[in-house]
This record gives structure tokens, C-alpha cells and sequence, in this order.
């Protein structure tokens, strides 16, 4: 039997916390693993320790929390960032 985590917020963790969160998720057969982001910088850290590790994938999105004054622009950027890369595999943390 094996697991696959559909929602982890890895990137908010220090790196060295990231690392053992890591460790011990393939240690207890999760196979993959979707880092969710809630604004376009953690969608960009989300990217990156996902191309770090082959399981590993991303969300991009903006939290309505998060959100900036130019909302069209910043929904362009997640949508542009979700066509643009293979490992973002969702549009998430958008209030829907």
C-alpha cells in the first residue's frame, strides 16, 4: 500500500525541516507528494522543490488573503505559471 499527499505546505517549513518532512514521507510509502502554495513566491518555491525531486509537484495559486490590488494580473501570472510548467499539476488556495 502507498500514499500520495494532495495537499502539504512543505515550502513553509526551514529547509532542514523540509528535508526530514521528506525523509520520513517516502519512508512511509508516500509516492507523491503536491506542495501547495499560497502566493506567486511560494508558488515559485513550490516550483523549485519540486524540480528537486522527481515525485514531488506543485500547486500555483494566491490565497484570498493574500491577495493584491491588481487582481487580474496577479490570475494571469498563476495561469500563465500553471501553463508554463509540467510539475505544476493544479490551480489551488484560491477561495473557490
Amino acid at each position: 500500500m502507498y500514499a500520495i499527499d494532495t495537499h502539504c505546505h512543505l515550502t513553509l517549513a526551514p529547509k532542514k525541516e523540509q528535508i526530514a518532512t521528506i525523509r520520513r514521507a517516502r519512508e512511509a510509502q508516500v509516492l507523491k507528494m503536491i506542495s501547495v502554495a499560497c502566493t506567486l513566491p511560494q508558488a515559485k518555491d513550490c516550483l523549485a522543490l519540486a524540480h528537486e525531486h522527481e515525485w514531488i509537484f506543485a500547486t500555483v495559486g494566491i490565497h484570498p488573503t493574500d491577495l493584491t490590488d491588481n487582481i487580474e494580473r496577479d490570475m494571469k501570472l498563476v495561469y500563465e505559471m500553471a501553463k508554463a510548467e509540467r510539475k505544476i499539476v493544479a490551480i489551488g488556495e484560491i477561495g473557490l
